[in-house]
């Protein structure tokens, strides 16, 4: 009998026996790795999800040390409230300036005087006559006293006499045209119950013309 042979053949089952225990190392190393991957996968999910906390909870730390910064920066300026006011002064300046200008556009005007009638009497300082004729102004001055004008004498106004020859002189019924200024202040500034004829001044005649109506002689 031989005696290799057998020993052989008794050798022959090891070498599977240490192909399935590497083979049992490889699976639990693999286990392992996969656990140790999954672990890391869990906590990586993890950080994802508490990310946007943790990204609201510096933002509102950011603005509430802005918010601070801000009433801080107000408080260092106590003078800004003055500042305002004289804003509000300003805005009194203007009101001011307002009422400058309405007493600006109260000043007294010159408006236009114009009457004409029928000649009464003249000399070389003064003019009378009967009205026929008045402007608004004219009618509302107080000037004319009844139905009769009279230039004053201290106006010193162009006297012309149109249609007269030789010797012949002013004489009633002629035409009579007085034209001048006269100042007025408006109704809006005058003082409550003045009458329009107080709120009339001082009277400019300007030109006076006389001119020829009845026949010569």
């Amino acid at each position: 009998m031989d005696t290799s042979t057998n020993h052989a053949d008794r050798n022959q089952p090891a070498t599977p026996a240490r192909r399935n225990s590497a083979t049992f190392c490889d699976f639990a190393r693999f286990n392992t790795r996969t656990a140790k991957l999954e672990t890391e996968e869990t906590t990586l999910v993890k950080k994802l999800f508490s990310a946007p906390r943790l990204l609201a909870l510096v933002a509102i730390t950011a603005l509430a040390a802005l918010a601070l910064a801000s009433a801080g920066g107000v408080a260092a300026q106590p003078g800004k409230g003055k500042g305002h006011a004289k804003a509000k002064g300003h805005a009194k300046a203007k009101g001011h300036a307002k009422v400058n200008a309405h007493a600006k556009n109260c000043k007294t005007i010159k408006v236009g005087f114009v009457v004409s009638g029928t000649y009464v009497s003249h000399t070389p300082d003064t003019v009378t006559l009967t009205v026929t004729h008045a402007n608004r102004h004219a009618r509302h001055s107080g000037e004319i006293a009844g139905a009769t004008f009279t230039v004053a004498a201290g106006d010193a106004f162009v006297l012309t006499l149109e249609g007269y020859e030789g010797a012949d002189t002013p004489s009633a019924g002629d035409f009579v045209h007085v034209v001048g200024k006269i100042e007025v202040e408006k109704k809006k500034c005058a003082d409550d119950g003045t009458s329009t004829a107080d709120r009339y001044g001082e009277l400019d005649v300007r030109k006076v013309v006389i001119s020829d109506r009845d026949a010569d002689v």
